[in-house]
């Protein structure tokens, strides 16, 4: 049968690049020049994914939702629900301010991922001619142009350094990658992107009715009003610069967050919506200093090294905080015709949730909800719920021992944790390089030399760090929860940049569930559920893209233009940077992840068979960096799916040594395309070259 909903699956080639760059001391992941991904905060991004009392089937993702409150204005039902949703801990995650993997249905807002530079502001390019710098010229000599390097660096150079070095001027700068939107309804998440059409904006929610409309004001989102299939509206951000910061997130006018101020029912009552800033500095990561290699050097830099190359090791910690935005709004207070709920957050330095109280309109309180949480020492018990108590009905909760702090050398790929001796996060890697300069470095290298530090391999037992185990249930009850790492095949190309044998890793990323055990309040087992996953239960998870070594790296081009006496004179070289943390989810625009196409689920002596599918994202290699196999997303149908999709549900009776067929349900998804919107070519693929 036709689902009730139509899988979206639009195919925009999201423009993403990587060009030739000059290094300077950025946070971590980008340098000045290189690939800027904006992502909001993590307490912005933290929404519930809840549907029944079991994992989320096509991932294996935990799910144990809690409701609290079911608020009701006429027709219209504001559920209030807490939920338990996570593949697991990173270094990257924050714990506020429910704690680890906890997080309220209800963060209503409208999140931006800034790709590039941020749409609204700049405007849009899909591919470069080299033929069209002038690089030289502007330097008033008859250099190169350096086209390939000059003219894609329009797009992501910062603009004052564009006009200080290279020369550049305000129509000079464009925007070649889309930035992707998520609104978060207190019922659902539409993504979207923006489209410059007939001299102004257009929001594409593909796969959605709802109406998004914006007020903008000098090139910025002040505002969004999206109108839903029903005539409700949502008004998202502010009307204005001056109540911004009351409404709005984002570094200077890189906003990536519009929260939600006020609803609309169609009979006209309105729910209001109050924020608190709060400040989240104290989740932030501190990751190890980059580790650099200079080398292809096609002169003498007057530094005394000649040719030679040369590797850079200052040490020392780089703490994300000095180079974000600490402050993060948080619900304050909804305000409606029947009552008010109000947030209340424990004071200090960590701004973790105290209660929430829920009053009816004479001010009495019909609904109290205390969140308890542990010590402040070496358990680090702070990080996580300890128990929530909804008037007088408590649910209390235990967890992995295995610990972690923010500024841990030991973590993995993805960056969890994997316990190993590491006294530094940057990976140990073995490093071809050069001693003299080639226009073309893929030629095979005599030399390596090691660099880095950290053994970045999976701990299948570690990585269960801070996962919830147990929940003691009101009645006396209590839920266990076994996990296992996901298994997948992957293999790539080996990078040329690297010497000797190179790891591909092909368990880990995240957990998935593997049993459920409900027991009663005589420890009885009452009910127990058991997973297997992947085709014929093989295991293995569909992926596209994980971290290896070369995602830790960047390469960068150097051109630096000297004055001497007589003349100038252009020097180039290579800059090889090796960072504690992987790059490759800055390359994916879509919502690909650990997915499977089958999972069978054991219990009351039958089982079932789910069967999913997903019309998955394509991936090409960054062309510049040659010696390192770094792949992105070149064209994006993940991010308006709404995840993988159930075609086939089939449930079985156990008979003997097998099993009889009980039910049979097939489903079909449609997908469908707008043709009046064409693809967005990629500039790296697509570049336009002229023949004279």
């Amino acid at each position: 049968m036709l689902l009730g909903y139509l899988v979206a699956a639009v195919r925009f080639l999201l423009l993403i690049t990587m060009i030739f760059s000059v290094i300077g001391v950025r946070a971590q992941h980008n340098n000045d020049l290189n690939f800027v991904n904006i992502p909001p905060n993590p307490i912005a991004s933290k929404i519930a994914v809840f549907d029944k009392y079991e994992p989320i089937l096509s991932s294996g993702m935990i799910n144990v939702p809690i409701d609290i409150f079911n608020i009701k204005i006429g027709k219209y039902s504001l559920p209030l629900q807490l939920s338990y949703s996570t593949k697991g801990v990173s270094i990257e995650d924050s714990p506020l301010p429910y704690g680890y993997g906890w997080a309220l249905n209800l963060n209503p807002r409208v999140n931006r991922r800034i790709n590039g530079r941020r749409d609204e502001a700049f405007k849009f390019k899909g591919s470069y001619d080299p033929q069209d710098s002038d690089w030289g010229t502007r330097n008033g000599t008859t250099l190169s142009n350096y086209g390939d390097y000059y003219e894609p660096l329009k797009a992501i150079i910062d603009p004052s350094w564009g006009k200080q070095s290279y020369q550049m001027k305000d129509s000079d700068f464009y925007d070649s990658q889309k930035d992707v939107f998520s609104i978060q309804l207190p019922h659902k998440s539409i993504p979207f992107i923006l489209i410059y059409k007939d001299g102004q904006y257009e929001a594409r929610a593909y796969g959605s009715n709802v109406k998004i409309e914006m007020t903008m004001s000098d090139s910025v989102i002040l505002g969004i009003k999206v109108t839903d299939e029903d005539g409700t509206i949502y008004l998202f951000g502010t009307e204005s610069f001056q109540d911004h910061r009351y409404f709005v997130e984002g570094i200077r006018l890189d906003w990536t967050s519009w929260v939600l101020r006020e609803i609309i029912l169609p009979n006209k009552q309105k729910i209001s919506f109050s924020w608190t800033e709060k400040n989240i500095s104290s989740s932030k990561p501190s990751l190890s200093y980059p580790v650099t290699l200079t080398d292809n050097k096609s002169g003498d830099f007057g530094d005394g090294t000649l040719y030679s190359p040369v590797i850079s090791d200052y040490g020392g910690i780089i703490n994300l905080a000095q180079y974000s935005n600490n402050f993060a709004l948080m619900l304050n207070a909804i305000s409606f015709s029947g009552g008010s709920v109000k947030f209340n957050y424990k004071a200090g330095n960590n701004p973790y949730i105290d209660n929430i109280e829920i009053t009816d309109n004479l001010n009495r309180v019909i609904n109290k909800s205390t969140f308890t949480f542990g010590p402040e020492d070496a358990s680090m018990g702070h990080l996580l719920l300890q128990s929530l108590k909804i008037n007088d009905e408590v649910y209390s909760f235990g967890y992995n021992k295995n610990r972690f702090d923010k500024s841990s050398p030991k973590i993995d790929y993805w960056g969890f944790y994997n316990g190993k001796n590491n006294v530094n996060m940057v990976p140990k890697v073995q490093l071809n390089y050069f001693d003299l300069y080639s226009t073309n470095s893929n030629v095979s290298s005599p030399y390596n030399g090691p660099v880095g530090y950290a053994d970045k391999t999976v701990d299948t037992a570690k990585m269960k760090a801070f996962m919830l185990e147990r929940m003691n249930l009101p009645t006396g009850g209590y839920v266990l929860y076994d996990y296992e790492p996901h298994q997948f095949n992957y293999s790539n190309q080996p990078s040329s940049g690297l010497w000797g044998t190179q790891d591909v890793p092909n368990i880990g990323g995240g957990l998935r569930v593997k049993s459920i055990k409900f027991f009663n309040a005589n420890g009885s087992v009452q009910l127990q559920k058991q997973y297997k996953y992947g085709k014929n239960e093989n295991g293995l998870a569909r992926i596209k893209r994980v971290p290896t070594l070369s995602d830790f790296i960047d390469e960068n081009y150097v051109w630096t233009y000297v004055i001497n006496s007589t003349n100038r004179e252009v020097l180039s070289s290579r800059r090889v940077t090796v960072k504690s943390l992987a790059d490759f989810s800055s390359y994916n625009f879509g919502n690909a992840d650990f997915w499977y196409d089958q999972v069978t689920v054991y219990e009351n002596g039958g089982k079932r068979n789910s069967h999913f599918d997903l019309l998955e994202d394509d991936y090409s290699n960054l062309m510049p960096t040659n010696l390192f196999n770094k792949e992105f997303t070149s064209a994006v149908t993940t991010l308006f799916q709404n995840g993988p999709h159930l075609v086939r549900e089939e449930v079985f009776k156990a008979n003997g040594n097998s099993y009889d067929t009980l039910s049979i349900k097939n489903y079909s998804n449609q997908y469908y395309y707008y043709p009046q919107d064409n693809p967005i070519k990629n500039m790296v693929v697509d570049r336009i070259v002229t023949t004279q």
